[in-house]
């Protein structure tokens, strides 16, 4: 089985009573997420400071290919994630990123202010994508 498919069974959910709303990174299996989900977050797509080294990551053929797979929920990319891969992670088909180093003013990937972060994001995912780029 491919590993980003076992990142997509892999995980934790958020859930209402009725539904899970998303997914995200977990140590444990949890199969009852195979229900409707409103996002999935993905990852470990780059090398991370919060990871040791030598952890599993997927790269951007891994991202894309979940993505894919995930379609039509919109997967956000998590792990070593930067304001300069951004285009990257959305050009792969990721809907967003999640992370927390990178929203700290100066922390590595990020930018020096969180206004600075933010602005990057938006400029990479709000720009429109030319049919060749889908």
């Amino acid at each position: 089985m491919p590993r980003w498919r076992l990142a997509l069974t892999a995980c934790t959910c958020v859930r209402t009573r009725t539904q899970a709303i998303g997914c995200g990174p977990s140590p444990r299996p949890d199969s009852s997420s195979a229900g409707a989900l409103d996002y999935i977050i993905f990852g470990t797509v780059f090398e991370s400071a919060s990871k040791p080294p030598g952890h599993t990551t997927t790269g951007i053929d891994g991202l894309a290919a979940a993505a894919a797979a995930a379609r039509p929920v919109p997967v956000l990319a998590i792990g070593g994630v930067s304001t300069h891969r951004a285009a990257a992670i959305k050009s792969a088909g990721a809907a967003g990123v999640a992370g927390i180093a990178l929203f700290l003013p100066g922390e590595a990937g990020g930018e020096p202010t969180l206004a600075a972060t933010v602005h990057r994001l938006r400029a990479a995912f709000d720009t429109p994508q030319t049919s060749a780029e889908k």
